[in-house]
């Protein structure tokens, strides 16, 4: 599950396969290197198997900045082969800084 940020409130890219689009701004990552946290037990970089709180900073923005998060559950060679299953979210927040 990636959490991703588009600065180009306009644009209606959003991405396909590869692509991320214009949500170029990668923010978080969980599990970036598939790890299977039900083969080699306990990893804190496995994907969670209960509920986890996860939380990011988007960083690098000059002054207020319009934009989106997307969340961008993407796994290479995914399907009907057993990799990605799926994912929830549950609740999503987010606090400006002031």
């Amino acid at each position: 599950m990636q959490v991703r940020f588009s600065s180009n409130n306009e644009s209606l890219n959003v991405g396909d396969g590869d692509d991320p689009g214009d949500f170029t701004n990668s923010i978080l990552d969980i599990n970036p290197f598939y790890k299977e946290a039900h083969i080699i037990g306990y990893d804190p970089q496995a994907y969670p198997i209960r509920w986890t709180r996860f939380e990011a900073t988007v960083g690098g923005l000059n002054g207020n900045t319009k934009g989106r998060f997307g969340f961008r559950y993407y796994v290479e060679g995914a399907g009907s082969n057993g990799l990605g299953s799926g994912v929830g979210i549950d609740s999503v927040a987010y606090i400006g800084k002031n």
